[in-house]
């Protein structure tokens, strides 16, 4: 029985020396007690951190999977009248300055034929994300030129997908018995002002 007490004994006197001099747990939401170890020496270091600009698209019921035809982002497009769709146009913009500003623009990939005529215009923006709503009011005319459809803006995104963004609604019609050409599709572009 002694000899049990003894290793107990020797066993309780190994287990408090061992936490005694046992290295003490760091808090670290508290930077002042990092203090283990070497000096408290620094070194400076800076990142250069490209600036983003990412633009897509979604249909209504379509880019998520739903019933419609999917129009994805960079995909060519044909229609026929009437059949353009509803689209959400979402943004992700963060330049390398924050005091810089860009505006999203609208064009054709090619020249639209004599009697058809594409029009858009910004008939829904959502609450979600972190943007300020600069969307251009009114209907304006599509062609292979830029137009603007959102004007000056800064850094932010409107979230991403259907409901997200801005609601844009294509206008198509053609008088007379034309197609759109060939790999026909719509452009967005984010330029810097």
């Amino acid at each position: 029985m002694s000899k049990n007490i003894k290793n107990i004994m020797f066993c309780s006197f190994l287990l408090t020396a061992f936490l005694g001099v046992a290295q003490e747990t760091a808090n670290g939401s508290d930077v002042n007690s990092f203090i283990i170890g070497g000096g408290q020496e620094f070194t400076e270091s800076s990142v250069f951190v490209n600036s983003v600009a990412i633009l897509d698209v979604y249909t209504i019921g379509g880019g998520g999977g739903g019933g419609g035809t999917v129009f994805e982002a960079g995909m060519p497009f044909s229609a026929g009248a009437g059949a353009m769709p509803e689209v959400w146009l979402n943004y992700t913009y963060r330049p390398i300055d924050p005091n810089d500003e860009s505006e999203i623009f609208v064009r054709s990939s090619h020249p639209i034929p004599a009697g058809i005529d594409i029009e858009a215009r910004v008939i829904e923006v959502s609450s979600g994300g972190d943007f300020v709503d600069r969307g251009e009011n009114g209907n304006f005319s599509i062609d292979e030129n830029n137009g603007k459809i959102v004007k000056s803006f800064g850094a932010g995104y409107t979230d991403d997908g259907e409901t997200n963004g801005y609601k844009i609604e294509y206008t198509f019609s053609n008088s007379g018995t034309e197609s759109l050409p060939a790999g026909f599709s719509i452009i967005y572009e984010i330029i810097k002002k």
